[in-house]
């Protein structure tokens, strides 16, 4: 039986500390996220052409209808994550090469794999052109790409792009507020959050909260908050008033936001996505206090795939429904091809992973 030091942390090659389980838990949302687009996702009703239309047989399937919730649990991990990081730096200018360094090398690489793909055997609305690319590595959000370069249908290379674009704006603002806070960064961060959480409820019209969301990414800062918080309690063993009102508010915010239909949240099942919610911060809850029910996630597979979770992310969208096209294309079922599409750039994904 694993022992609470055996999966709680492992030392990595590198000598420092890796938290198994937040690997497991990347395991589990790089999963809930791959099956969400490779079932409903590209099928009618959320794809209008369709491009992938065997997914329609899914489409009453709640799990894999949001499974894009495993976005939320990979910022839950970010928040904990970059707390971490950045008490581990040097200063804030280390801790944003570190981030570039995790980030970037590998974005290149996919999303020039990923133009490649598209413009060989990708549809003919998934073509790549130049700005589509360029504000992709950037990072840039395409909306500003074509307000700035006046060239309208500037998109995402791939995607799930836009969840770097909120990492990139949480990274920067954090490390703002770490290089401010002058050791109080979880009390300050916490007065943020609640500043950006007023401001999204007195702030109407399109353009403000579109200006509003591009500078804070409101709908999606508690689940950094809760992170941020929740690592208060893994390391510090901070269990005061303070870190637990920082931890309830956060999954106050949260709520509201996804139930109202705020932001991301709108259209959204206000029943399913508090679910959702629950069950991302109790599996967090359950880590932070040391439950066995949690040990499951550093068994060694699963903490592999979690440790490519990232190169999976990049890869797996555009590329793998190009892929699932032409199996089906081929007169392999849909339902076959699935399984072997994912097998593949799993592998695809722990090679890219070590190499870059």
């Amino acid at each position: 039986m694993l022992r609470s030091t055996e999966y709680r942390g492992v030392e990595s090659p590198a000598g420092r500390s890796r938290i198994v389980v937040l690997d497991g838990f990347r395991a589990l949302a790089i999963l809930a996220v791959l099956f969400y687009h490779y079932t409903v996702r590209w099928a009618q009703q959320l794809d209008p052409h369709p491009h992938l239309p065997e997914g329609k047989m899914f489409a009453g399937v709640v799990p894999l209808a949001y499974g894009w919730f495993g976005v939320e649990l990979f910022f839950v991990i970010s928040g904990f994550v970059i707390f971490m990081t950045l008490e581990n730096c040097s200063g804030v200018v280390d801790f944003l090469v570190r981030r570039f360094a995790r980030i970037w090398p590998a974005l290149l690489v996919a999303a020039t794999l990923t133009a490649v793909v598209l413009d060989l055997a990708g549809p003919s609305d998934w073509k790549v052109g130049l700005y589509d690319y360029v504000s992709s590595l950037l990072l840039i959000d395409p909306s500003v790409t074509a307000a700035v370069t006046h060239h309208p249908g500037v998109k995402w290379v791939d995607g799930v792009y836009w969840s770097l674009f909120v990492e990139i704006r949480f990274y920067v603002l954090a490390a703002l507020v770490f290089l401010l806070s002058r050791g109080g960064f979880s009390r300050a961060w916490f007065v943020l959050q609640l500043t950006v959480f007023g401001g999204s409820l007195f702030i109407h019209g399109d353009l403000p909260l579109r200006a509003f969301d591009l500078i804070t990414f409101a709908d999606y800062m508690p689940y950094f908050t809760f992170g941020i918080f929740g690592y208060q309690v893994y390391r510090h063993a901070r269990r005061d008033r303070s870190t637990f009102v920082g931890l309830a508010a956060s999954i106050g915010m949260a709520l509201y936001y996804s139930t109202t239909g705020f932001g991301a949240f709108a259209d959204k099942s206000p029943l399913i996505c508090m679910i959702a919610n629950a069950l991302i911060f109790a599996l967090f809850a359950f880590f932070l206090f040391d439950l066995r029910v949690v040990r499951i996630f550093a068994m060694a597979p699963v903490v592999s795939l979690g440790r490519a979770s990232y190169s999976l992310y990049l890869l797996h969208q555009k590329c793998g429904i190009v892929l699932l096209r032409a199996f089906v294309g081929a007169g392999i079922p849909y339902l076959a091809s699935m399984p072997i599409i994912v097998l593949l750039l799993v592998l695809a994904a722990l090679g890219f992973h070590r190499l870059i």
